[in-house]
């Protein structure tokens, strides 16, 4: 039963319909992973078990983080949107905290799940590029999303097929496939078999049918790190790496293709404008409630930035707790290979890497806006943290000292 719960979780968010009523909406989700979250609390309950909210940063940051959406975002320009955006973080913390307080064991075998939900996806998308066709719920903003090469002289083009899946927009479905593939290379390379990387050439292929670019970028960097991390421990090559890497990135950025360069035109216009705005209303940074304000002046009703949104909409206060968040997952990540954890699972390294990615790619993309996203972000997490905590819960990361033969 428990397995078959944690499918759905992981599955409702990848399916991006909204139910839409006279005078409500709500994402088809919504429904599927509270009925998941209480089944596994009542049967916590009836099993007589302990459940407490572990005390670390990442549940404490989230969860205040929902207590200062509950107290600003009722007083939004569009307070009906506001009250809305308090549900969307409410249902996919509450989810979030339940995984963390009924599931102890078994998180591996989740992953698994995590990734056949990924690889789903993915084969749905390849399907997509190849015919053209079944985008059930992309949404009208995708019909803008360009394929490289496809952008043609004076600024006109045509769209060529693309995989979206059962998400509303491909750059989501390319967040998503983005971490999906770290973790999916770790699971194949832990099972040596050949569906594993028939797997991880399914999901690559609709990554790369998605033209997400940020994605691509953020995609080279896990794998950098993933293969990097095995062997090294030191924080000070890694900064140096970092400071030789920072003009490398300026040479590279220079010899970009022009459509590539358009694009990172557009997201920092967008930038520019909610600096504008801050600047103009600081009270946005004590109070947030930005978003509106922004989507009046701004060419794109989103900044292409998490970073940015976070502090448009919650202020200063709520991007605090989001790097909170950010920073305590870094730590923690650093803490396991420290202390040999990788080495024990090389699933939980890969797993912190997919945590930490959606974070990355949100310097280029709005990753928490929308249920949804949050949801995603938040199940990822949510299997890092349960890995973690279970093998921990196994005994000491050193193997155990050899006995002598007397």
């Amino acid at each position: 039963m428990t397995e078959f719960l944690l499918f759905l979780i992981f599955l409702a968010p990848t399916i991006q319909y909204r139910v839409e009523l006279r005078a409500f909406s709500f994402a088809v989700m919504e429904p599927v992973v509270l009925l998941a979250s209480g089944i596994l609390i009542l049967r916590a309950i009836l099993r007589k078990e302990t459940i407490q909210i572990p005390r670390t940063w990442p549940e404490i940051g989230l969860i205040a983080l929902v207590a200062w959406a509950l107290l600003i975002r009722p007083w939004s320009q569009d307070w009906k949107h506001g009250l809305s955006d308090i549900r969307d973080w409410v249902i996919p913390v509450v989810t979030f905290l339940t995984l963390r307080m009924t599931v102890r064991q078994g998180w591996r075998k989740a992953i698994g799940m995590l990734i056949a939900v990924i690889f789903l996806t993915a084969a749905v998308g390849v399907y997509q590029e190849a015919t053209d066709s079944f985008r059930p719920f992309k949404s009208p903003e995708a019909s803008m999303k360009l394929a490289p090469g496809s952008l043609i002289m004076g600024g006109s083009g045509v769209a060529l097929p693309f995989a979206v899946g059962f998400f509303a927009h491909p750059n989501s479905m390319g967040l998503f496939l983005c971490a999906g593939f770290i973790l999916t290379l770790a699971w194949a390379t832990h099972r040596r078999r050949y569906e594993g990387w028939l797997a991880l050439g399914v999901i690559g292929l609709a990554l790369i049918w998605t033209y997400a670019k940020a994605s691509y970028i953020v995609l080279v960097v896990e794998l950098g790190a993933y293969f990097l991390l095995r062997w090294m421990r030191s924080l000070k090559v890694l900064a140096g790496i970092a400071l030789i890497s920072i003009p490398l990135a300026a040479v590279l950025l220079d010899k970009l293709p022009s459509l590539l360069l358009s694009t990172l035109a557009t997201r920092y216009a967008l930038w520019t404008t909610a600096v504008s705005l801050l600047v103009k209303s600081p009270h946005i940074l004590l109070f947030g409630n930005g978003m509106d304000p922004f989507g009046e002046i701004a060419f794109y009703f989103q900044p292409h930035n998490t970073y940015i949104y976070i502090l448009l909409d919650f202020g200063l206060l709520g991007l605090g707790l989001v790097l909170g968040v950010v920073a305590s997952i870094a730590l923690a990540g650093w803490r396991d290979g420290r202390e040999g954890l990788w080495e024990r699972d090389r699933i939980l390294q890969a797993a912190w890497i997919a945590a930490l990615s959606f974070f990355a790619v949100g310097m280029a993309e709005s990753v928490l806006l929308g249920i949804e996203l949050r949801m995603i972000v938040l199940t990822f997490l949510a299997c890092y943290l349960g890995l973690r905590q279970e093998l921990r819960g196994v005994g000491p990361a050193r193997p155990p000292a050899p006995v002598g033969i007397t």
